[in-house]
């Protein structure tokens, strides 16, 4: 009778035991572990913190006497998980912040998705929640006011815009008895001569463009979650006007051109409440335009985005000038990092010395400094591990 050790669903041998670092077998190895306190051998300098997550205990908002809990406090000090050094911050005005993200980075512009949109004429009540195909979001109920044909109406978003860089703008929408939904990329924002607006049918399934300028739109998207909940999107692309623009939304039963220019100006109240939430801008930057928003990410505040169905991942993010510094023996070492979004670089043959700023990105997930050259296997195995845990 024979028994199998699969090494690739085992790294713990025995309980209580650390995670095996090496098995050999007539002097071949194996196996080797990619846990990067792995990477540490006796005589080793160096840092590594095992990222910036509060529950590690290693995360202080001061000189180490005061643990931070939560996301938007201030790092004072990272103790390390593996090495010898600790990186520490002095200066209060200069500490790095600590930040919740989801596993793949964030990826929605908009700030405080579920704090109250703009009500354009009319008032906003929060009315409990909307699905988003990933999760609930809190929604807001529009109660219309005086419609005049002149002035934006509906609920909106506001998004940062740049000249010639392409975004998703996506929200979920509640219908309710209303038929048609109108959605904008500029509603109630200034230059109102860039942008596109649409009108879909809830009842026909049909979109019609009612006005674009000085934008490149692809066809808009409209997705039936559930009954007359819909998810509408637009990806889009200014050709001038850099500024913030206003992502609009309008629910009624009658058919308007609603006016001119990327204004949504209706001229009919709904026919009964609508209902807007899980409000999302995602930058695509090079990328071509994609009518298809990704999965919902709630932003509480800048610091604070979560996703359902991805587990939370922690950072320390650079807000102005600040620094995070360790003090190096002088050699040579490799210095590593990985950024929020799973985007890993790797130095070797780095002369360092004295005072060395950890924060390697604007949003630094975790890093790596050791005296020594990894080898071209242990810099896989690095990567493999941050890929793993930070990539999408």
């Amino acid at each position: 009778m024979s028994s199998i050790l699969d090494l690739s669903q085992a790294t713990r041998l025995f309980y209580g035991a650390d995670e095996l670092r090496e098995l050999h077998y007539n002097g071949e190895r194996l196996y080797a572990g990619k846990h990067p306190s792995l990477l540490f051998h006796p005589g080793d300098v160096g840092y590594w913190p095992g990222g910036f997550d509060p529950a590690s205990g290693r995360v202080f908002t001061d000189a180490g006497v005061t643990l931070a809990t939560t996301f938007g406090q201030t790092i004072g000090q990272s103790t390390r998980e593996a090495g010898t050094l600790n990186a520490a911050q002095a200066t209060a005005g200069d500490r790095p912040l600590t930040a919740r993200r989801p596993q793949g980075g964030p990826r929605n512009l908009f700030v405080q998705t579920d704090s109250s949109p703009s009500a354009l004429i009319g008032t906003t009540v929060e009315s409990g929640t909307i699905p988003t195909g990933a999760g609930n979001s809190p929604a807001w109920d529009f109660t219309a006011g005086v419609l005049d044909g002149l002035s934006s109406v509906g609920l909106s978003k506001q998004y940062p815009n740049a000249v010639g860089v392409n975004v998703t703008l996506s929200a979920f929408v509640d219908a309710g008895v209303n038929r048609y939904i109108y959605f904008s990329t500029n509603n109630g924002g200034a230059q109102n001569n860039v942008g596109a607006k649409y009108r879909y049918d809830t009842q026909t399934a049909t979109i019609t463009q009612l006005f674009a300028a000085n934008i490149q739109a692809v066809a808009p998207k409209v997705e039936t979650v559930s009954g007359t909940i819909f998810r509408v999107t637009i990806s889009v692309r200014p050709n001038s006007a850099a500024g913030s623009k206003f992502y609009g939304v309008y629910c009624s039963s009658t058919s308007e051109a609603t006016g001119s220019l990327t204004y949504i100006r209706a001229t009919v109240a709904p026919a009964g409440l609508f209902r807007v939430g899980g409000w999302q801008a995602e930058p695509l930057g090079d990328a071509a335009l994609n009518p298809t928003a990704t999965a919902y990410q709630k932003v509480t505040t800048a610091y604070d985005v979560t996703e359902a169905g991805q587990p939370d991942r922690w950072s320390a993010v650079n807000v102005s000038s600040d620094s995070l510094n360790l003090t190096l023996p002088a050699g040579t070492y490799t210095r590593a990092w990985v950024t929020s979004a799973g985007g890993v670089t790797i130095q070797t043959g780095q002369a360092l010395s004295g005072t060395e700023d950890v924060l390697r990105a604007t949003e630094t997930a975790d890093v790596l400094y050791i005296n020594r050259n990894l080898s071209g296997e242990e810099q896989g195995r690095l990567t493999e591990y941050w890929q793993e845990r930070y990539a999408a």
